[in-house]
């Protein structure tokens, strides 16, 4: 009977975890209204100022439209939640490594990359079905996808050799999730 309990207990969990993503995939990230509405608030607006001088600081205000970083993922309407969010400042610096490495190693192989998932407030991430560890959290992470049309076969293929060839010494952390969404970190070495 432990053995069937464990079996069932695996089997739903995939079983999430699979609509988790497919959900994902099929959900749209917040657009320019909803930009527009977070700016208009001039706390908002200010925080954006300084968080984008802090990215041109560091050279890496060109990678991806800063606007995306504030994203906290494509789930926000079904949770009734804040579309963006801007970090604590402390956790800026995080985001600068995994930067770099979407600028030298991924987008010369799939090509400019949307980002559809940054920051997380911790009233977001769970709700959302984030890890209760999840590098979204202290900023370190960035869910993507390319915004050119891409086959899933190609960039699972890309993905595996990126992940092969500079994986181990960049601490990269590789998930493909839906469709051709997928999460980059610069945490720990592991893929799903």
């Amino acid at each position: 009977m432990p053995r069937r309990a464990a079996l069932l207990a695996f089997a739903s969990a995939f079983a999430l975890a699979f609509l988790a993503t497919t959900a994902c995939a099929r959900a749209e990230p917040p657009g320019r209204a909803e930009w527009d509405a977070f700016l208009a608030q001039p706390s908002n607006k200010a925080a954006y100022g300084k968080f984008v001088a802090y990215l041109a600081s560091q050279n890496v205000a060109r990678v991806v439209e800063p606007s995306e970083l504030l994203r906290q993922g494509t789930d926000w309407k079904r949770l009734g939640a804040a579309p963006f969010a801007v970090p604590p400042e402390e956790l800026w610096p995080n985001i600068v490594p995994v930067l770099r490495f979407v600028e030298k190693e991924l987008e010369p192989h799939l090509g400019e990359l949307e980002v559809l998932s940054a920051y997380r407030t911790e009233g977001y991430n769970e709700p959302a079905g984030g890890a209760r560890h999840s590098r979204h959290r202290s900023f370190e992470a960035l869910d993507l996808q390319p915004k050119k049309d891409l086959a899933r076969e190609d960039l699972r293929a890309k993905l595996a050799s990126i992940w092969k060839a500079k994986g181990k010494e960049n601490r990269l952390g590789l998930g493909l999730y839906g469709g051709t969404r997928f999460h980059v970190d610069r945490w720990r070495y592991r893929t799903w």
